[in-house]
């Protein structure tokens, strides 16, 4: 269940990023130069956050550093579609990758810490589950959503697989020593 629940939150939070950028531009007809701009700044807040974390964690514990991060970035993923303005939507773009691709080293530390004993076997089908949904099919749900007009839709249903997948993370690692 541990490797099943680490496995569902990596993909619930690449559902949040995988499709932004293409969202800028039609949402906003954004030229490319900006959007790298946005998504180069946003790489930077991640690691800055990611820097945050590790310090964070050591006073207290990785798994509630990640828990809030992740619900944190799971408000900037609601707030996302809604913003009116390039800018706004480029800043909310920024803490919500930050925070939730700046929390895979504390979920990376839990993980690694739970499941040493872990098959060969398990590894490789979490690995493809996470690529098929990732790179596969949940960019085509997502753009075909905003090829019909949808620009609200895509975000709700990747905040709100992030928040199944984060509660079950929680329930999963709460008791773990490190948390």
């Amino acid at each position: 269940m541990a490797q099943l629940a680490n496995v569902m939150n990596g993909a619930a939070v690449a559902l949040a990023s995988t499709m932004t950028s293409y969202w800028f531009s039609v949402r906003f007809d954004a030229p490319e130069a900006l959007i790298g701009l946005v998504v180069s700044a946003s790489y930077i807040a991640t690691g800055m956050v990611a820097l945050a974390a590790v310090r964070l964690a050591d006073r207290f514990g990785p798994v509630h550093v990640m828990l809030y991060m992740q619900l944190c970035g799971i408000l900037f993923v609601l707030a996302l579609p809604w913003a009116r303005w390039f800018w706004l939507a480029a800043v909310l773009n920024m803490g919500c990758m930050a925070l939730n691709l700046g929390s895979r080293g504390s979920r990376s530390a839990i993980a690694a810490a739970g499941t040493r004993g872990q098959r060969s076997w398990q590894r490789k089908v979490s690995t493809m589950i996470v690529l098929s949904l990732t790179t596969g099919a949940w960019p085509s749900a997502f753009g075909r959503m905003l090829e019909e007009g949808e620009y609200v839709l895509p975000f709700c249903v990747a905040a709100s697989a992030q928040l199944f997948s984060t509660m079950w993370f929680r329930a999963v690692y709460r008791r773990t020593p490190n948390s």
